[in-house]
């Protein structure tokens, strides 16, 4: 499913809160790390655990929707889209 289709379907509303809430969560990620990066001189360790916890809080502020999971991704792909112009 392509974003258009998602709107198409879940409407401008339902769009708006559910990227609001996706993008909020990767931008606390982002700042998180690069907080711990600037705190140890720019070296920051990301162990593979650390980051399937970070996608999976990404995830679960999308679980209060009944998107199914190719909508999911097709949200957070445009997320990343906002976060990373």
């Amino acid at each position: 499913m392509d974003f258009g289709g998602f709107v198409e379907k879940y409407g401008e509303a339902t769009t708006r809160v559910a990227l609001r809430l996706a993008v909020g969560r990767i931008r606390g990620i982002i700042k998180e790390k690069v907080g711990r990066a600037a705190a140890t001189n720019g070296i920051c360790f990301l162990s593979i655990e650390e980051l399937r916890c970070d996608v999976a809080s990404v995830a679960s502020v999308l679980s209060e929707f009944p998107f199914s999971p190719e909508e999911k991704d097709a949200l957070l792909a445009k997320a990343w889209e906002i976060v990373t112009p």
